[in-house]
């Protein structure tokens, strides 16, 4: 199973069943950091689908109060969990670095509401694409051609990807 890509590569890996056990030990990892904070952790991105993928797992971890969250960063660093500030409105990220390799992101974790608007965007897109393997199929045939597109330009290849994601999001009715 490879995981892990340097900032700002894109590269995309066949879907690994290992992801979802690495998956596992990532959510205990955190969840043991910030011990009885309530938070609700879900795999989400396309390492939770059974298409090709970036191989960067992203946790999707709801929480009711981001000032509680972050009473935790010191423990939360200590396993791992790198804060690294807002990076949409209202969402919060953490990264784990590679130990062997600290340029190599292994996951990001995106702190969100749990059960707001970012919170029901992030699960409806992957629970639609797991409902629908034709459009997953669509959605992995659009991550192949922007990754041989811009192999080197992951905000490229993010942009390139968002009308797909509106359309999903709407025929989602989210």
């Amino acid at each position: 199973m490879s995981i892990g890509l340097k900032k700002n590569t894109v590269s995309l890996e066949p879907h690994s069943d290992e992801w979802a056990g690495l998956v596992l030990l990532l959510a205990y990892r955190f969840k043991s950091a910030v011990g009885d904070l309530p938070c609700n952790i879900k795999h989400i991105g396309s390492t939770a689908l059974p298409i090709k993928a970036k191989p960067i797992i992203d946790l999707l971890v709801g929480v009711k109060d981001f000032e509680e969250l972050f009473q935790y960063n010191d423990q939360l660093s200590a396993k791992g969990f790198v804060y690294r500030g807002s990076d949409q409105p209202n969402q919060y990220l953490y990264v784990v670095y590679d130990d062997k390799d600290p340029e190599v992101v292994i996951v990001h974790v995106h702190a969100v509401k749990v059960h707001g608007t970012a919170y029901r965007r992030y699960l409806a897109f992957r629970d639609y694409l797991l409902d629908h393997p034709a459009a997953a199929k669509r959605y992995e045939e659009l991550k192949e051609q922007l990754a041989y597109q811009y192999p080197n330009d992951r905000q490229a290849y993010t942009a390139g990807k968002k009308e797909f994601i509106a359309a999903i999001l709407k025929s989602a009715k989210v």
